[in-house]
């Protein structure tokens, strides 16, 4: 008699983790988002900064969602233990993980901007960066 395979348990994860969605809508802002998991996603910024200046100061479609997932993990991994939850989600989830970098990606797309304006300039008035 064939032995019935388990079905995979769902995940269940900390209320603390969830992305909450901006009343009426469905926009992610990072304003509205708890404490710890708004932490995880301003120190992403500031290694999305550094990925950016050491590493791809313009990354395209391809370079871009590895460098967000690589700056998130490094800030929730910063953040352990409180932050362990929110480290596996994003490993574990990849609808978390889509969810959360739209607001990364909107800081790589300002910092792009920023510096293709401070380049322009300084072209404009012959300086050397």
């Amino acid at each position: 008699m064939p032995t019935p395979t388990p079905t995979p348990a769902l995940n269940v994860w900390p209320a603390s983790t969830d992305v909450v969605l901006t009343p009426g809508s469905t926009r992610v802002m990072l304003t509205v988002q708890h404490k710890l998991l708004r932490q995880v996603i301003q120190d992403s910024f500031k290694n999305v900064r550094a990925a950016l200046m050491f590493q791809h100061a313009f990354p395209n479609a391809i370079l871009a969602p590895p460098l967000i997932k690589d700056a998130l993990l490094a800030a929730a991994d910063s953040h352990k233990p409180a932050a362990a939850s929110i480290y596996q989600r994003l490993m574990c989830d990849a609808n978390y993980l889509s969810q959360i970098s739209v607001l990364v990606s909107f800081f790589i797309r300002l910092s792009n901007v920023s510096s293709k304006c401070f380049t322009a300039i300084c072209s404009v008035l012959h300086l050397s960066r």
